[in-house]
């Protein structure tokens, strides 16, 4: 029953600011147009977010708001470029 409650973990994003959200939301959701994802498909939850995300489009939330959280860039195109570029890297992997 513990190893139940590991796939039902709390998302970060629910704590941020509205403003936020929606931020991290559009950044997702031109990497999924970047790279032809189904945003609402499920075949990458695995990869980017918690198992409990609710499609492909919220699981690369979660993994954008990890990669906006350690970035060390100092401008926001900058910082979008880096997860851009990390994204297709990753992506190729799978």
């Amino acid at each position: 029953m513990k190893n139940l409650n590991l796939l039902d973990a709390n998302n970060p994003l629910g704590l941020l600011e509205k403003n936020h959200q929606i931020a991290i939301q559009c950044i997702a959701e031109g990497l999924c147009l970047s790279q032809c994802i189904n945003s609402q498909g499920k075949e990458l939850i695995m990869y980017f977010g918690y198992l409990s995300d609710a499609n492909n489009l919220a699981a690369i939330s979660t993994w954008v708001y990890g990669q906006v959280i350690k970035s060390q860039e100092d401008s926001q195109s900058k910082m979008i470029q880096q997860i851009k570029d990390e994204f297709e890297e990753v992506i190729q992997l799978i």
